[in-house]
This record gives C-alpha cells, structure tokens and sequence, in this order.
C-alpha cells in the first residue's frame, strides 16, 4: 500500500484548465486598465496645457485691462484738466465782461484786435489790432485821448500805441497797451 501510495505522488496530477471565458475577461481587464491609463495620462497632459494657456490668456485679459485703465486715466485727466480751464474762465468771466465793454466803448468801430492778452496782476491790458487805413487809426488814437481826458477817474491809464505797420494788403497794424485803473478792476470784481 505504501507503494501504492507513493506512486500516486509520483504520478504527476493534472492541472485544472481555466475556461476560455475566464481567460478572456482576464485579458479583457488588462486591456481595458491598461487604456485607461492611457486615457488618463493624454488628459492630464492636455489638462495642464489647457492650464497653462488660461493662465497666459488671464494675463494678456490683466495686461489688456490694466492698459485699458491707464487710457482711461489719461481720458480722465485731459477732461479733469479742461473742466479745470473752464472754471477758470467761468471765474474771470466777472472781469472779462466789463473789460469788454470797456474794449467795445473805447475803441473805433473799424477796429479788428487781432489778439488779446490781459494780465490780471498787474492790470495791464495788450492787444494787438488792426485798422483799415491810417485815418482810422488817428480816429482810435483821438478816441483813447477824449476818453482818458474826459472820465474823472478814467478806467485806463498809460495808453500806448507801438509797432504800427501796413501790411500787404494795405492794412494798419499795431500794438495797443495800456493799464486799467485798479478801482476799474475793483467794480468789475464785485
């Protein structure tokens, strides 16, 4: 019986065969893992390209927005800049409008003022004009002369002609300057 016994064990048994469908599963699984992990890797990498562009693109949108408010900056400082002008002249327009008038009284009608230039300060007025003719301009000369002498407390002072010049076209041109009389600017201030 021993022999019996130990010639079984020497007999090697067969393996048991694992069945086809088991077989193919298995096969089916690796396959399947395996593209998966492929799938995921080729993901992850285009993920962090995809990442890496938006991060570019969120820095050209700030660049972009930054540039767009420093245009808009210089847009606000150009408009701060001209309501700052217009105040100015909406606060001496208390003065400008009797120095016109002033301007409109005193001077002959076919006279242009070519410029005009004021010094607030100092009170000294200068233009520079022109006439048609030198018989106009001893008619403006005779009309600054008649209202200095004529006023009691005339509203110019130190009235002066200069630079006087024809021009090609047979025009008079000259420079004209004087002083306003400092209670001049006082009334037209109040």
């Amino acid at each position: 019986m021993k022999d019996s016994q130990e010639s079984l064990k020497i007999i090697p048994k067969e393996k048991p065969k694992t069945p086809l469908l088991l077989k193919g599963l298995f096969a089916f699984f690796i396959i399947a893992i395996s593209g998966l992990a492929v799938v995921y890797f080729v993901l992850s990498s285009q993920t962090s390209g995809l990442e890496e562009e938006g991060l570019k693109i969120d820095e050209q949108i700030i660049k972009l927005q930054a540039e767009q408010i420093r245009e808009k900056r210089k847009e606000v400082a150009a408009l701060a800049a001209q309501l700052a002008d217009f105040k100015q002249i909406l606060e001496s327009r208390k003065l400008a409008a009797p120095i016109f008038d002033l301007l409109r009284d005193i001077c002959h009608p076919k006279t242009q003022f070519l410029t005009f230039s004021f010094n607030q300060k100092s009170g000294q007025l200068y233009l520079e004009a022109a006439t048609e003719s030198f018989e106009t301009l001893s008619q403006q000369l005779q009309i600054l002369r008649l209202d200095l002498e004529g006023w009691p407390e005339a509203p110019i002072s130190q009235a002066e002609v200069s630079d006087i010049s024809l021009d090609q076209d047979g025009s008079v041109k000259f420079n004209l300057s004087f002083n306003l009389n400092p209670a001049f600017l006082e009334l037209a201030l109040e």
